[in-house]
Parts: structure tokens; sequence; C-alpha cells
């Protein structure tokens, strides 16, 4: 398990709270320390974050369900305890546990209004926690005894049973709990600060001194190695709802995104299937014209290959250079690159010759670039014009040819 920060909210106005980072074994890593919401983001970084709420807050049961449905259960669950509830069941949010080995399951119960509350200043911290227990649940239970917290600090006591049932309350109202507490009769206080503070007793019991630490917290933290602690974090306040609480105001404008997205991809593949219409239409005509222009051929397997085949014969057979408009450009573009004083101003191509339009700087120039041209002897070049043009230079055209085999 990955070190836990552990966060115990007040439930007076204090503006800040106290921390610890808590190893897997339930013990302090950190001393415990009071911060501010705004220092805590950085704490949280790369840990799990659990926040203990007030006792006072949280109310704790054990009920019997008749059905192991999550979700039936949790609507069952409110009907069952509303006879021992004071609020209204609408008002107030509810989270089931696990079954226990008597066949009850054990529940949390909170406002509404107090869990929003600890939502906004999760918020406004910016932390979001896996968890949220109540304090009185981190109190680790006995078997034999009750188990105490004294929080000098808050002047209040937190109490844990060994069935798992919970109790917060001030301590001048200590002594009606104490009455009505059922068995056993041990009470056994954990105790903080110097740890010479009074132990409350009560008719019948027998309080006894537990552990001590330096704060309540350090106390809590050992608790979280429990199993079967009541995470108020479903429902409506579960982390999956609270990702759609986010999302929701950008449904509409995901909706027209994904709609566009449809319609983008439904014109892409309508625009496919009519270029590939339009390729089986061409690749017919194509293979048509060569049927008409050889009607020799028997077998058309790539009608455009097999027509320039046939047009490079009968160059041959005519005595040229097997050389097209790319192939008289490619071997005459080295020399063009390379000659001095020469600049191309056009070129055109028509019946397997290649005429270029250029300037040079004077007529030996020009008479020079033929030669090059021709020189390879694949090339055949006349010069068609000389003249002399602007700015001292000779303005003039040649003609290229394949050399005749």
């Amino acid at each position: 398990m990955p070190e836990t920060l552990l966060i115990r909210l007040s439930d007076a106005s204090d503006e800040t709270v106290e921390y610890a980072v808590i190893g897997a074994d339930g013990k302090p890593l950190t001393q415990v320390q009071r911060g501010t919401p705004a220092s805590l983001a950085a704490q949280a970084a790369g840990r799990r974050v659990v926040l203990a709420v007030p006792g006072t807050d949280v109310s704790l049961f054990r009920v019997e369900v008749p059905t192991d449905n999550r979700q039936r259960m949790r609507r069952a669950v409110p009907y069952a305890l509303e006879e021992q509830l004071a609020d209204d069941v609408d008002s107030l949010h509810f989270a089931v546990g696990s079954r226990g080995e008597d066949g009850r399951v054990g529940v949390a119960v909170a406002a509404r209004e107090r869990m929003a509350q600890w939502r906004d200043w999760c918020d406004g911290a910016g932390l979001e926690p896996a968890a949220w227990y109540a304090e009185t649940q981190l109190l680790m239970p006995a078997a034999d005894a009750w188990t105490g917290l004294i929080d000098a600090a808050a002047d209040r006591l937190l109490l844990r049973g060994p069935d798992g049932a919970g109790y917060a309350v001030d301590r001048d109202i200590w002594p009606a709990l104490a009455a009505r507490l059922g068995e056993p009769r041990r009470l056994r206080w954990l105790t903080t600060g110097s740890g010479d503070a009074e132990l409350p007793g009560g008719e019948g019991l027998e309080p006894e001194t537990g552990a001590w630490a330096q704060t309540p917290l350090e106390h809590l933290a050992g608790g979280l190695v429990q199993t079967g602690l009541i995470n108020l974090c479903q429902g409506d306040y579960s982390r999956q709802q609270q990702l759609g609480r986010l999302l929701r105001p950008w449904r509409a404008a995901a909706g027209l995104v994904l709609a566009a997205l449809v319609l983008a991809l439904v014109g892409k593949t309508v625009q496919l299937q009519r270029l590939e219409a339009r390729q089986s239409e061409l690749t017919a005509q194509i293979e048509q014209l060569y049927r008409d222009t050889f009607p020799q051929a028997r077998r058309v397997v790539n009608a455009r290959h097999q027509m320039e085949q046939q047009l490079l014969a009968l160059r041959r057979a005519q005595g040229q250079d097997a050389l097209d408009f790319l192939g008289l450009l490619a071997s005459a573009g080295e020399v063009f690159s390379a000659a001095e004083g020469v600049q191309l101003q056009g070129v055109s191509y028509r019946d397997g010759q290649l005429d270029v339009q250029l300037t040079a700087s004077d007529l030996q120039s020009l008479d020079r670039l033929k030669q090059q041209l021709a020189a390879g002897g694949r090339l055949q070049v006349e010069i068609q014009s000389a003249t002399a043009g602007g700015q001292r230079r000779v303005e003039g055209r040649l003609r290229i040819a394949g050399a005749r085999t």
C-alpha cells in the first residue's frame, strides 16, 4: 500500500488542520503537523489521501438487511434506520459497509449539508481523497473493552465498541452516555499530551489506561489498517460521481464534437467511394483505349503499363532512344545546372522533343552548352535560334531529342 496522507478535519472554525504521512503499518512516518488547505496539495503528491471527518457529524449503525445486492442494500438501509434518526432521511447520506459475522451490515450516516461542506473543502484544497472515514471508526476496537480517546483540545471523547458502534460526545455529556453503555463494562482510554488527564469513569465502569501518543491523530492512524472501514465516498459522493459532475457541463460540447467527427467521417467515406468509382471508370476507359489501339492484344492485366511498353517498342523500331519528357529532362538537367552564364526561360515538350528557351552570356556559351548536352551520345541537340537580347545577352532556343540508335 502506498504512503497515506491522513488529514483530520476539525468541526471548529479553525483555518488549519492536522495531518501526517502514514506508512502501510499504520505508524506515522512524519510528525503530526498543522497546515492550511493550500499547503496540503504538495504533501498529497504521490500519496493516497484519507480524510478523517469529525465523529460528531457521523453516526454509526449496524442493521439487518435481507439482500447482498449493493444497490438494493443502499435503497433499503434508510428505511431500516428511519425510526432511529431524528432528521428526514432525504437530508441524510448513507454509506454502506460490509456484513459482519453477526449478519448485520455496518452503516455510516451523515448530513448531506456536511458532506457538501467537506467536498467543497477538498475542492478548495485541490485534493481528491480516496476515502472519508469518521474519526470514531479509526479507533481500533478491542474484543473485551470499549476503546476511548480523550481529545483534550476539543474537550471531547471518542468511543468505539467491540461491535463497531462509535460515539463522539462532549465531555459534559459523558455521564449520561456512560450510564447507557452496554457490555462489556470495561473502558480502555487512549491518552494524549502529558498523559496525566483524569480518566472519565461511570457507574459500574472500570476505566483503564491504554496507549499514549502526542496527538489524537497518531491514535487514529493505527486504525487505517483495519478491514471493513466504511468509506463515506459512496453514491453521489463517490469519485466516479464527482468526475461525472465535473464532466456534465461538457457533455453537450462533447456531443457536438462527436457529431462533427461522425459527419466528417461519413463525408470522407462518400468522397472515397466516389474517387474509387471514378478510378474504376478511368481504368476501364484506358483498357478500352488500349484494346482499340492494339486490337491484337489478347490479355490485358495493366492496360497503362502495357500501352507504355508498346509505345516504347514502336520508338525503338523507329530508331529512337526511349526517352520521354522526364527522361529528356533528367538527361539534360545535370548539364543545365552546371552551365555557367545560362538561365532557363521556358520548357515545352511535344512529339518526343524538348524545346528549351534560355539566355546565355554569348554565342560561345550557347555553342558550348550544345556540345556538352550531346557529349553523352544519348541526346540530339539543335540550336533553333540565337539572337542578341538586352543587357548584352543572347536569347536562344534549343531542341533536344533522344539520339537515334
